[in-house]
């Protein structure tokens, strides 16, 4: 565990993103990826059997990334959008078949699962 991991400072810094991005007027954007990778303030490295961190606990996975980037485009792509339609572009984010996307809750008597 290193200090930058502590939930305290964790939670620290992300108040202060939070504030910096609710001061850009709309600028700037928290995209709550903690909140889905780690419900509950509750670390995971698996989630349904799936490696989803590398041995490090920060970066994520191939098999990871995947199970993750449905939720994270989806959150993204809302903020993207507009930017890129308004001048003139097209959306550059598309991730076909989103289906239903996965909601992470932990269990603390079992494990972490994604229904």
């Amino acid at each position: 565990p290193w200090p930058e991991d502590e939930p305290a400072r964790v939670d620290a810094f992300n108040k202060i993103l939070r504030q910096v991005a609710n001061d850009s007027h709309g600028v700037a954007h928290v995209v709550e990826f903690g909140k889905y990778i780690s419900p509950n303030n509750q670390f995971a490295q698996v989630i349904n059997g799936v490696q989803v961190r590398t041995s490090d606990g920060v970066h994520l996975t191939s098999a990871g990334a995947d199970m993750i980037a449905p939720w994270f485009f989806s959150q993204i792509n809302p903020i993207a959008d507009p930017y890129y339609l308004a001048n003139g572009g097209s959306s550059p984010i598309i991730v076909p078949n989103l289906g239903s996307l996965p909601k992470i809750t932990f269990n603390s008597t079992t494990s972490t699962t994604v229904k």
